[in-house]
């Protein structure tokens, strides 16, 4: 007796594991390529919300602390709140801000940064003295927390999955 094999039968098995091994990659790749774009944009938004708070501060002077229109807006409060609108996504409890003006830390202390959140709602005024012509930097600092941990083992003793991104701009003050 003679068996016959075949041979469509006998490949019907090999397309399987060749797409399974073929898809890991692929799927490795494309979750990468997903987190490169994340991580990018939230630097980009990041960089924006600098930026825009820079501009915030050097039109929101000691100058403006004489006029009323102005005055209202002249607060660590409005700037947190202006930070958080153009910072869309980005938590406030996590979003780590110090401002320098003229050299001289006016948001933070001793070189160090504090979050966004605590900013939240503080009436207390940012300048009070003449500022006009002094720079103006302001930096944050936020984590980013890579989803790639997720799928690698051990990823509970291993921390390389947080990465701090900082941004900063600076300007000089107009009024």
């Amino acid at each position: 007796m003679t068996i016959k094999i075949n041979p469509h039968n006998a490949e019907r098995g090999s397309a399987l594991i060749e797409f399974t091994l073929v898809g890991i990659g692929l799927l490795f790749v494309l979750i990468c390529t997903f987190e490169m774009a994340r991580g990018m944009w939230i630097y980009h938004t990041l960089a924006h919300a600098s930026k825009e708070a820079t501009r915030f501060l050097i039109v929101h002077g000691a100058e403006c602390q004489a006029r009323t229109a102005c005055l209202a807006d002249a607060n660590l409060g409005t700037f947190a709140s202006r930070v958080q609108f153009h910072g869309i996504g980005l938590v406030p409890a996590n979003l780590d801000v110090q401002v320098f003006r003229g050299g001289t830390q006016v948001v933070g202390s001793a070189g160090g940064y504090v979050t966004l959140g605590s900013l939240a709602g503080s009436t207390a005024v940012w300048a009070t003295t003449a500022n006009t012509g002094l720079p103006i930097q302001v930096s944050f600092r936020y984590p980013f927390q890579s989803a790639l941990a997720l799928l690698w083992p051990s990823a509970g003793q291993v921390k390389f999955n947080l990465v701090t991104l900082g941004a900063s701009s600076w300007d000089t003050i107009q009024f």
